[in-house]
């Protein structure tokens, strides 16, 4: 079984690259390990509301890895660059708390629940 923080990470990777992560309940694995997959929970990554790839999640991340290694040669091919840096792209999930403005806690989940951080702006007095 794979560990809920480690789903919310890979679901935020994969919404990154510009995938939504689903439960797959009706999907069939296919292949050499049939009867192992069988018994681990299906997955689907979609992309404007179509199944782009199904699997197990060891096999979404691999899918993802790929994605994201093809994309990289690509925009360098063509010597394009990312414009805009996601924090979606951290490997890492954050608390899911939330303040009064809406921001949110920038730490790792578990952390101290009386403690939150985030980002504070403020103007100087000039």
């Amino acid at each position: 079984m794979i560990a809920p923080a480690t789903m919310d990470a890979l679901a935020d990777v994969a919404r990154a690259l510009g995938f939504e992560l689903r439960r797959a309940e009706h999907a069939k694995p296919l292949g050499i390990d049939y009867d192992r997959a069988q018994e681990q929970t299906q997955f689907a990554l979609l992309r404007g509301g179509e199944v782009e790839f199904d699997g197990t999640a060891r096999e979404c991340s691999a899918f993802l890895i790929g994605w994201r290694d093809l994309r990289s040669s690509v925009l360098g091919a063509v010597r394009a660059i990312e414009t805009k840096v996601m924090p979606e792209m951290s490997g890492r999930t954050k608390c899911q708390a939330l303040d009064a403005k809406g921001n949110c806690c920038l730490l790792r989940p578990g952390h101290d629940g009386q403690k939150h951080a985030t980002v504070v702006y403020w103007e100087d007095p000039r």
